[in-house]
């Protein structure tokens, strides 16, 4: 099985604002593999 992940280069308002939305009601618990992933990237930088 795969999955192929298309990212949007171009993004009108209404696009913008609907991502910017879905960030914001994103969290730790919906999406548990950015937090990791960001941690790793913190105590990189440290």
């Amino acid at each position: 099985m795969s999955v192929t992940v298309e990212t949007p280069i171009r993004l009108n308002k209404k696009l913008r604002a609907l991502f910017r939305e879905f960030q914001r009601l994103s969290s730790a618990s919906t999406n548990p593999l950015t937090k990791r992933f960001l941690d790793k990237v913190k105590s990189f930088l440290r």
